[in-house]
């Protein structure tokens, strides 16, 4: 025991290690945080069983003490949004939003606070399965995909050693794959007659956007986001820049790459229509 001018108690092992003496601290005797005798005698005898397999207690504890801190810092949530920043720079802005909103809704609360290097294949399915009993099968599968591209991320930078999803694969509950409702061709002109009646009580701009979907069969994100500027009226045509498309590796190359729809009169009516 090491006792201070001023009365404070500490437990010291003086040890030679390398031929030198060098002193190691277990704890302090007195206050909130107190190693009483028994515990002090714990540590002095870990502390010998780590010299006679010749290593040096007080670099084993420092050693220790670092990788608890670099724990704390490498948390899944950590690591998570450092790999989000760099990948955002590929992603469309849409695409990085949904990412990490499903990340901060059904991943972080479970174990974004965990060490990511500590993460073990059933704490990871915990999380997936969690997500499965909501019966969100196709979130449960993006998520874990992500989190298998951070995994992957965490081990190229040395602060993970293994990736538990591809251990937990099988355990996924498979989803039923079904296609998107639709109608038979018989269906059509009870479906415009309902359409022009308003049936469903559509505001006008969606009346109109129903009408053009069925006259140019474009992906219903393309009209959404369709721009006046991108309506050539003169020619009939409304042309869609290759970025909004599914060929954005296209137009990075080349900004001339772009889809074209000719614009039936009824279309151009139906524009002049929504313009007003």
């Amino acid at each position: 025991m090491l006792v201070k001018p001023n009365g404070v108690k500490y437990w010291r092992l003086a040890y030679r290690f390398g031929g030198k003496e060098k002193t190691l601290a277990l704890g302090v005797y007195q206050g909130s945080s107190h190693v009483s005798l028994i515990e002090a005698r714990a540590e002095r005898e870990k502390a010998k069983a780590l010299l006679k397999s010749g290593i040096d207690p007080s670099q084993d504890k420092q050693l220790t003490v670092k990788s608890r801190e670099l724990n704390a810092a490498n948390t899944f949530q950590a690591v998570a949004l450092e790999w989000h920043e760099i990948k955002c720079a590929s992603w469309t802005a849409q695409y990085g939003i949904n990412v990490l909103t499903r990340l901060s809704a059904d991943i972080f609360p479970e174990i974004g606070n965990r060490p990511i290097r500590d993460i073990e294949p059933p704490e990871m399915l915990a999380a997936i399965r969690k997500i499965e009993k909501r019966g969100a099968l196709d979130v449960a599968k993006r998520n874990a995909q992500v989190c298998g591209q951070i995994f992957r991320y965490a081990i190229a930078c040395g602060k993970a050693t293994r990736n538990p999803i591809p251990d937990i694969k099988d355990a996924f509950k498979p989803s039923e794959k079904s296609n998107f409702a639709s109608i038979d061709t018989d269906e059509i002109p009870s479906f415009v007659r309902a359409l022009n009646r308003n049936d469903a009580r559509l505001f006008a701009p969606t009346r109109i956007a129903l009408r053009l979907m069925m006259l140019t069969f474009v992906r219903t994100s393309n009209l959404i986001n369709a721009r006046w500027k991108d309506f050539d009226i003169e020619s009939a045509t409304w042309v869609i820049p290759a970025i909004e498309m599914k060929q954005r590796k296209a137009a990075k190359q080349n900004a001339k790459n772009v889809h074209v729809v000719p614009l039936a009169s009824h279309a151009l009516e139906l524009l002049q229509e929504l313009k007003a």
